[in-house]
């Protein structure tokens, strides 16, 4: 058969309907449900695909936001964390995560580097003896140990090393 012949008669067809008001609600709502239908199950699989273990993490602060979210932080702690690492521009910001250590030398460098607000009342001794405070309890929640005093300032904390709450 000739194909614009096919098309002619498919679109009078289509416009037949159209006048008469027949199937064609029917027929769209049954194409609307299995559109609706492929939709559902392609986010469905979609999610399913997501959750699995074998997912591929390609960019760095993709892999630190889903590793943050399963150490099971407080809200605080993970803000802590994301400023932390934001304020320090690290290109792998999961590195903090790596060991104690690393995390001890890195929340040194983030504290030596903070400038705080003088209008916000409290002296600048005891908002950074807060803050390393905050990091100590980071620490002991992510690897299960506290932070060693620092070598510049010993007495900024007034927590000793291993000490649990």
């Amino acid at each position: 058969m000739n194909a614009p012949l096919l098309q002619t008669n498919a679109w009078q067809a289509v416009h037949e309907e159209f006048q008469r008001g027949g199937r064609f609600w029917e027929m769209f709502w049954v194409l609307f449900a299995i559109a609706a239908g492929l939709a559902a199950l392609a986010l469905y699989q979609r999610i399913q695909q997501n959750r699995s273990s074998g997912q591929v993490l390609d960019h760095p602060g993709k892999l630190f936001r889903v590793v943050i979210a399963r150490l099971r932080l407080g809200v605080l702690q993970r803000d802590l964390l994301r400023r932390m690492a934001r304020e320090l521009q690290l290109v792998h910001p999961t590195v903090l995560l790596l060991s104690p250590e690393i995390f001890h030398e890195h929340s040194q460098q983030w504290l030596n580097g903070i400038h705080f607000d003088p209008e916000q009342g409290s002296s600048d001794d005891h908002r950074a003896a807060r803050q390393r405070d905050s990091l100590d309890d980071l620490c002991h929640a992510i690897f299960g140990i506290r932070l060693p005093p620092t070598d510049s300032n010993p007495g900024v904390s007034g927590r000793t090393p291993g000490r649990a709450r």
